[in-house]
């Protein structure tokens, strides 16, 4: 496996940080929930707390940017894209000569 830019590799160090930022904003937001209101009114505004499916979205575009980063990082070898080609073709020139008209 080669990698075309290791710099954009360099970018997975960076996601741990996001997390670790995430979970910080999320302390905060329950902290500051307690200041706003009265927290023995808050059963009566909302029915139940959101529970796992809060992390849903940031999880899913977690995973995405793993994906990408690494996908950018990562290249195909020229050479085995050729092959692929000449697979191809082949492929191709075969299928066309069974189909093409007998000659005699």
């Amino acid at each position: 496996m080669s990698f075309d830019w290791p710099i954009a590799l360099a970018a997975l160090a960076v996601l741990p940080i996001l997390v670790a930022l995430y979970i910080d904003r999320d302390r905060r937001r329950v902290a500051s929930q307690a200041e706003f209101g009265n927290p023995d009114l808050i059963p009566n505004v909302v029915d139940r707390s959101p529970g796992r499916l809060r992390y849903l979205p940031p999880l899913t575009l977690l995973v995405a940017l793993v994906f990408l980063i690494v996908g950018v990082g990562l290249v195909i070898s020229f050479l085995v894209f050729n092959r692929i080609l000449r697979f191809l073709r082949q492929v191709a020139r075969s299928i066309r000569g069974w189909f093409a008209p007998a000659t005699s």
